[in-house]
């Protein structure tokens, strides 16, 4: 009975499937594919299957980078991905800290797919824990949707975003000048709190002269995949970024370094140029503008000056 009961155990333990997921070069955080429970020796065999030493070239170390990620029931994240100098390394997530394991080879991980798929863990003894102050890693290994819509939170958080650091250093400058209110003559005063405060007003212009072009707008688009998705909510249109020969950014011109001039930073309307001469037009309130600089490669970007990027219709 007892060498029965072992049988059971061993064949409920190989027959187990966790969720695996695979990331190729160039993905961004949040980025898989091939998403979908195995066994335990159907990991193994992704993991043999993969062309690691292709995915080598030029290729950037970062915790995302080619890779396969298991995950369990408990959200807690184990990691093969490649690492420097020809090596290979895990990572291990619990959701709250986060430990590495380096390897010479790919197959040195097997063991502990082993450990992971019966004790829903790893032997911690094993691996080096990481410092995260500052840090936030859980984007890594949690899968992200891509899919852009406007909302209100959306809204909040963009006005917010586009407007904080503007605010804040308006508030610092007239609080600098109410203490020195005495030396400064009363017209340099009403125009600086014009000024300043005038950008926020901009901003809400802004922001409300964008809406009506992206409300009911959906947008699906991921850094490594070719296809993406365009047009009304329930109703996009499917495109191809190998047909795209131009995206053009109209911003606020911005420094070699890439820091922006103007408080309107974060405002920018994107025209994707096709091949066949069609071209579709959105602005950064459907998906900000590093979010969107992301997308594509860079020598299809085209960057166009507006000092303070109004949207109208001769745009779409």
């Amino acid at each position: 009975m007892c060498t029965f009961i072992a049988l059971i155990d061993i064949f409920v333990l190989v027959m187990e499937k966790l969720l695996s997921k695979v990331q190729y070069l160039n993905y961004e955080p949040g980025e898989f594919v091939e998403e979908k429970e195995r066994t335990k020796q159907e990991v193994i065999e992704l993991a043999e299957s993969l062309p690691w030493e292709k995915q080598r070239e030029h290729i950037q170390i970062d915790i995302t980078c080619p890779s396969i990620t298991i995950q369990n029931g408990s959200l807690s994240y184990l990691k093969l991905a490649l690492y420097y100098n020809g090596r290979f390394v895990l990572y291990f997530f619990d959701g709250e800290s986060l430990y590495t394991k380096s390897l010479s080879g790919y197959k040195e991980a097997f063991a502990t797919f082993d450990y992971y798929f019966e004790k829903q863990s790893v032997n911690l003894a094993e691996f080096k824990k990481e410092n995260l102050l500052f840090k936030h890693v859980v984007q890594h290994f949690v899968s992200k949707d891509f899919t852009y819509i406007v909302n209100k939170k959306r809204v909040v958080d963009f006005l917010l975003e586009s407007s904080v650091v503007g605010l804040a250093f308006s508030i610092a400058v007239l609080i600098i000048t109410v203490f020195n209110i005495s030396y400064i003559p009363v017209p340099f005063f009403i125009f600086i709190f014009l000024a300043l405060f005038g950008a926020l007003g901009i901003n809400i212009l802004l922001v409300n002269n964008y809406y009506p072009y992206v409300k009911k707008r959906m947008l699906k688009i991921a850094k490594g995949q070719d296809i993406f998705w365009f047009g009304d909510i329930g109703n996009m249109v499917q495109y191809n970024k190998k047909d795209v020969y131009k995206v053009a950014f109209s911003f606020p011109y911005r420094h070699s370094s890439g820091r922006p001039r103007t408080a309107f930073n974060r405002f920018a309307i994107y025209t994707i140029y096709f091949n066949n001469a069609q071209h579709i037009t959105f602005n950064s309130l459907l998906i900000g503008t590093d979010e969107m600089g992301n997308k594509f490669t860079i020598d299809l970007r085209e960057e166009i000056n507006r000092t303070i990027p109004f949207m109208h219709d001769d745009d779409l």
